[in-house]
């Protein structure tokens, strides 16, 4: 990179923004490289950096410098990449949102169908407390730059209204008296002012500032097995076919899967590298 030159990034949403070597630094100290190692990585990545670059591309060199100190720090690196591939469709992510949310003793469940005063609605997660219901409308992306905008919270706000109505008529019998909203991206600000204005929940990626999705993701280290290096997009399938989705399900003493289009070898692998996330993050 040129001293005293500003260089742009070309954002996943298109946009330009100005190069901030701190923000590599900050993702580096948070998930654990100490402070002198961290600016060793930033140094070396600022060296490869030219105008125009994508931020994919910068997080794919921060990667590359995160494997030579340790694999199990750039596994970890890649999580919020990982998250996008909780796919093709939402219903992995919706599952993995509801034993988060267990994890944290909220009684989640996965109720499907729920008739609304006018229409029946595909509910994703719902959970009770003294007989008052709270809706969970889980919205994944597979793709960075994707925003959750209006559009998605007024979707959602019609929906929980609607479901309301449908206790008050006795079409259904779950008593919803909040909503919220997770996403695995972000939200737009007049989708976070309009979940302020109505007291919606909201939950993206770094939203709330001060405990968003990432936040509860590294502190349960609920780790999702599209971390793995060594789990490519076929493996990914078979084993979320199977209900496999975090990395501890991997490492459970029953472990076996009901087909054998992974080869015991290849389950081996995947497995130690596995056991290395965990064990560098027990306490």
């Amino acid at each position: 990179m040129t001293k005293n030159k500003e260089i742009f990034v070309r954002k996943a949403t298109g946009g330009r923004d100005k190069f901030r070597p701190e923000k590599i630094k900050n993702t580096c100290l948070r998930i654990g490289v100490n402070p002198e190692t961290a600016q060793k990585i930033v140094d070396k990545v600022s060296e490869e950096i030219y105008n125009g670059i994508s931020t994919k591309k910068i997080l794919e060199k921060t990667r590359y410098y995160l494997k030579e100190i340790s694999p199990v720090l750039s596994d970890i690196y890649s999580l919020k990449s990982a998250m996008l591939e909780l796919g093709p469709d939402g219903f992995i992510f919706e599952e993995y949102c509801r034993r988060l949310l267990n994890y944290y003793n909220i009684p989640a469940v996965c109720p499907k169908t729920i008739f609304g005063f006018c229409i029946s609605h595909e509910v994703d997660i719902i959970f009770e407390n003294e007989k008052k219901y709270t809706f969970i409308e889980c919205k994944y992306h597979n793709r960075q730059g994707i925003y959750c905008g209006s559009k998605d919270i007024l979707y959602t706000w019609a929906r929980f209204l609607d479901l309301q109505d449908g206790f008050k008529s006795q079409k259904n019998f779950y008593n919803f008296t909040s909503v919220w909203l997770i996403t695995n991206t972000k939200f737009s600000d007049h989708a976070k002012q309009f979940g302020l204005c109505k007291k919606m929940g909201l939950l993206g990626w770094n939203w709330p500032e001060n405990g968003g999705l990432a936040y509860y993701i590294k502190k349960a280290k609920f780790w999702p097995i599209t971390i793995l290096s060594n789990i490519d997009n076929n493996i990914r399938k078979i084993l979320f076919k199977e209900g496999i989705i975090l990395i501890s399900d991997l490492l459970k003493p029953n472990f076996t899967l009901k087909n054998g289009k992974i080869s015991q070898k290849k389950i081996s692998i995947i497995q130690e590298e596995a056991q290395k996330v965990m064990d560098y993050f027990k306490e």
